[in-house]
């Protein structure tokens, strides 16, 4: 039996005002897959970023980030999150979405367990390594 790679992390931000009382939840802990993609769509705005590169940032976020919202439109329905409901937000606000998933991703967390008490480095067991030969002079 192989290791099993757990689920990826998920995380739950809430906005101040304008957007008090919206709620988002975002995957973390990206794939590289997910994260190559991202980078080549990044990399088409330094050149003319398509409305069809925008349509697919977006389809990937919603896709592969976004996990739910209690976003709701102008009558009280649910909005879905999907690109679908990405394309019905107001542009402020899913420029603030984003922003606040690039924060997430970045962010040091604020509890990173606890310290050694003992002073010493990690409890796995070093492996001596054999003297490298010398590098010939030129």
């Amino acid at each position: 039996m192989g290791y099993q790679i757990p689920a990826r992390r998920t995380d739950k931000v809430t906005f101040g005002p304008p957007w008090e009382g919206a709620e988002f939840v975002i995957r973390m802990d990206a794939t590289i897959g997910t994260l190559e993609k991202f980078a080549y769509l990044r990399e088409q705005q330094g050149e003319e970023f398509s409305r069809a590169d925008q349509i697919a940032y977006l389809k990937l976020f919603s896709e592969e980030i976004l996990v739910s919202w209690n976003l709701e439109d102008e009558n009280g329905e649910p909005i879905p999150p999907n690109l679908d409901g990405i394309k019905k937000l107001p542009l402020t606000l899913l420029t603030a979405i984003m922003a606040e998933y690039e924060r997430h991703q970045t962010e040091v967390p604020e509890n990173l367990g606890e310290a050694s008490i003992s002073g010493n480095g990690s409890a796995t067991q070093l492996t001596e390594m054999a003297t490298l030969s010398q590098s010939p002079q030129s």
